[in-house]
Parts: C-alpha cells; sequence; structure tokens
C-alpha cells in the first residue's frame, strides 16, 4: 500500500499498518528485494544517514519521500492484481467510524522555549488534555513521543524524535516518557531536563538535569494550581 509525501497522508499510512498489524516505514526514498524479503530505503537522524529497512509483516504501508525517484524499474512479469472495489455496503471490522477535521497548523515546536513532552506513561488520551493545559499556563508547547501519537492521542505534528521535531528549548519537561533512543534524540539539545516517571530505571534519567521517581498526576495538578493563583 503506496502513499504520497503529504503529512497527513503519511501519518494514514503508519495508522493503517498499526491496525491492520502489518508494517510501516515513511519517507521511503527507494525500495528494493531480495530472497524474498522487500526492503526500503530512508533518510534518518535529520537526514544525515541513509538506512535500509527490512519489512516483514504485511501488508507493506509505505509512504514516499519528496523527490522519490521517477525511474522505477519494470519488472519482466507483472505480479497478479487482485482489485478490490469499496462500496457502502463494503464490511470492515476494524473501521469503526471516520470523519474528517479540518486543523490549522500551530507553531513549531522547534522555536517553543517550553516543551512539555510526553509518553505513554501518561496513561490515556483523556489525560492529554490536562497536560495541554499545563503548556499553556506555562507559555509553551506540548509534544509527544511516537506510541503517544500512534495512538492518536495528539496530532503528528507533536511527534518528538527521529521521525518528528529536534526540538532545543530552554526547559523540557519529560512526562510518562521512558527514554528511548529514537526520542531522547529529539529532547537531547534541551538546555534544562526535567523527567518525570514512576520507573526508577527508566533509561530518561541518565539525560535529565532533574529526576522526580513518582507518578505524575500529583504533581502535574500542584504545577496548574501554582500557575493559576499567579
Amino acid at each position: 500500500m503506496i502513499y504520497g509525501s503529504e503529512g497527513f497522508v503519511s501519518a494514514l499510512s503508519v495508522r493503517a499498518a498499526y491496525r491492520l498489524k502489518g508494517t510501516s516505514c515513511v519517507g521511503v526514498r527507494s525500495h528494493e528485494t531480495y530472497e524474498g524479503n522487500f526492503a526500503v530505503e530512508k533518510l534518518v537522524y535529520s537526514n544525515n544517514l541513509t538506512a535500509k529497512f527490512s519489512m516483514r509483516n504485511r501488508p507493506f504501508c509505505i509512504s514516499l519521500a519528496k523527490g522519490f525517484r521517477d525511474e522505477i524499474p519494470i519488472p519482466r512479469v507483472l505480479p497478479p492484481v487482485e482489485s478490490i472495489v469499496f462500496t457502502s455496503s463494503t464490511y470492515i471490522d476494524w473501521l469503526q467510524s471516520y470523519n474528517l477535521e479540518l486543523i490549522e497548523k500551530a507553531d513549531g515546536l522547534s522555536t517553543a522555549k517550553i516543551v512539555i513532552a510526553v509518553g505513554k506513561g501518561v496513561g490515556s488520551k483523556d489525560k492529554i488534555a490536562v497536560l495541554e493545559d499545563l503548556a499553556n499556563l506555562f507559555g509553551g508547547k506540548l509534544g509527544a513521543s511516537r506510541p503517544v501519537v500512534m495512538n492518536a492521542w495528539t496530532g503528528m505534528g507533536n511527534l518528538i524524535g527521529a521521525s518528528g521535531s529536534i526540538i532545543s528549548p530552554d526547559v523540557c519537561i519529560v512526562i510518562g516518557a521512558s527514554g528511548a533512543a529514537a526520542f531522547t534524540l529529539g529532547i537531547e539539545k534541551s538546555k534544562f531536563i526535567i523527567a518525570i516517571n514512576k520507573d526508577a530505571s527508566a533509561p530518561i534519567f541518565k539525560i535529565a538535569d532533574v529526576g522526580i521517581c513518582s507518578e505524575y498526576q500529583e504533581i502535574v495538578d500542584e504545577l496548574i494550581t501554582l500557575l493559576k493563583s499567579k
């Protein structure tokens, strides 16, 4: 399943693969097959390196990079093609409902002085609104790790890490993110990092200037109360 390079379309390819239990890759520059495997090539680490990924679980959902090579080799024998016509009566058990929403593009994370970066450890989508309120009270922005974005708890524009924004705020408050390498790449240039996580062995504490090993809800509630009182 091949998608275009636009941001919304690229996000759709990842979410389709997640729901169909397939494999996804965004920003693909080229592809090849070898020994029955399908591999794609893309730029990583802020476009400083080129990586090749072998895709395993079908369906493969890839979005193309801008400037994807124009000439694609045509195989001598075309693979069998199955055509499926979707109508209003077509039943798809994993698709419950959908809606289209126009979202105004906000200022990027790259210019924010204060960023609240949340991970899957915050618990659920309904917690995001409170953390976004906290970011607004600080005059900052909300960012998120890849699992948060892939679960549609917040928009793709908030993604921090190797495949998202590389930020360098004055203060980055990380809440509920364990500190995976791809995520920490996105925040390591922050001038000051505060990490809140209930797991004392979480890797995020290794790069934090201040670490708080605790449930985050009570701390967030106290911060919101304090900021609203000023």
